[in-house]
């Protein structure tokens, strides 16, 4: 068949009588109104080549056609819907040791990134998580699609001590890690445990409120190549307020003004990370002082101001763990809460393996090393009774 124009039907009849298929031109003029590319003859082994170029052809370019037709109502929808308005705020949680932050910083995402334990220092290096919530018609709710997006980067730090208070080389490595985190966040949450401070006023506590501003101050500062930086917004956060009871209660407010003094900070929230009393309040302001970005797609090309990379990471990672790391902080968190003494300071979590299985669940291997042969018994436990609780407790 010439380019552009029909097959010749007598052609076709020829070619199917030589090929030895009786019923002739009635057939292929049913097989040109079908569209068939090709027939199979009664004889096996024998197919009947059929002139397809043109229809192929005719077929390609509508394909083609409905394939433009349908992308171009896509763009039209695309531009009529309402560009997004995202709100972005990066959030540094800072404190002395053991004075809650990491519980807290679970709260405030609804989800546990980081392990917690009631021994010092179980928090080593900075953690993040997301959690994104939306405005729709005037209420608020996570994770949905709307025009107006906040976006919240919540950081969990290592506790802070001052300089006299350094143990050793890495206590001091993890509390500039702490600063520095600080130092890049727009927020920053002073954690207090409010109950011991009022039983047993420690007045490290009280120079910390003095000297984080100092220390965040300076490390913003060598980031901006000397010059001076602003000072983030600073929340105080009095936590386990609900361990707090009876007349004690009303020294919450005299430990609260004490130290606004010291700290100059924007808002004083009570809070109990273990209850989830005053953890919405706190999520409520967080979100109000969110920094506006003008659309989606500024965001997307790091435009909108004051560097909004960070927010593009937000879409594609909702914490800073994958699923070996988020293990060890699991595995980590269970054995703080069930070995003693030096040992969970001493003990190394190491990821062997990780594998999804056909039923869709995840097998991930983790080798627990300590350096004597002691510490191993210990951690292995009568007849394995000490590894076991810990394996299960973290599998729940």
């Amino acid at each position: 068949a010439s380019k552009g124009t029909k097959p010749a039907l007598g052609g076709m009849a020829s070619a199917a009588r030589s090929l030895g298929w009786g019923e002739g031109l009635a057939q292929w003029r049913r097989v040109a109104l079908l569209g068939l590319p090709s027939l199979r003859s009664q004889q096996p082994g024998q197919t009947i080549p059929f002139y397809s170029t043109y229809l192929s052809r005719k077929l390609r370019k509508q394909q083609q056609h409905q394939a433009v037709v349908v992308e171009k109502d896509r763009d039209r929808d695309r531009d009529r819907e309402p560009k997004r308005s995202i709100k972005g705020l990066r959030v540094g949680l800072i404190g002395a040791p053991n004075a809650g932050k990491s519980a807290l910083t679970n709260v405030l995402l609804g989800r546990k990134v980081t392990a917690v334990s009631g021994k010092v220092n179980t928090t080593t290096s900075q953690t993040f998580g997301v959690v994104t919530s939306t405005r729709i018609a005037g209420h608020l709710q996570v994770n949905e699609c709307s025009p107006e997006v906040t976006r919240l980067m919540i950081f969990d730090t290592p506790g802070v001590v001052d300089h006299k208070h350094y143990r050793n080389t890495r206590q001091r490595e993890r509390v500039s890690d702490a600063y520095a985190t600080a130092a890049l966040c727009d927020a920053l949450v002073f954690v207090v445990d409010a109950e011991r401070q009022l039983r047993k006023p420690d007045p490290r506590v009280e120079r910390l409120v003095v000297e984080y501003r100092r220390e965040v101050e300076g490390f913003g500062s060598g980031d901006a190549g000397g010059q001076a930086a602003a000072m983030p917004k600073s929340v105080l956060a009095m936590n386990k307020v609900d361990l707090v009871r009876g007349s004690r209660r009303g020294d919450l407010l005299d430990l609260a003004r004490r130290l606004n003094d010291l700290g100059s900070f924007d808002q004083i929230f009570m809070v109990s990370s273990l209850k989830g009393t005053g953890t919405e309040d706190l999520l409520a302001y967080l979100r109000s002082v969110s920094v506006p970005h003008r659309t989606e797609e500024a965001v997307g090309h790091g435009g909108g101001g004051g560097g909004t990379g960070w927010l593009s990471q937000c879409e594609d990672e909702e914490s800073s763990h994958d699923h070996s790391s988020y293990a060890v902080e699991l595995v980590k968190e269970q054995v703080y809460r069930r070995l003693n003494g030096e040992i969970p300071y001493v003990l190394k979590i190491k990821p062997v393996s990780t594998k999804f299985l056909r039923d869709g669940s995840l097998r991930i291997e983790q080798d627990l090393l300590v350096n004597h042969m002691k510490k191993k018994k210990i951690v292995v436990g009568r007849k394995g009774q000490a590894i076991g609780q810990i394996g299960c407790r973290a599998r729940a």
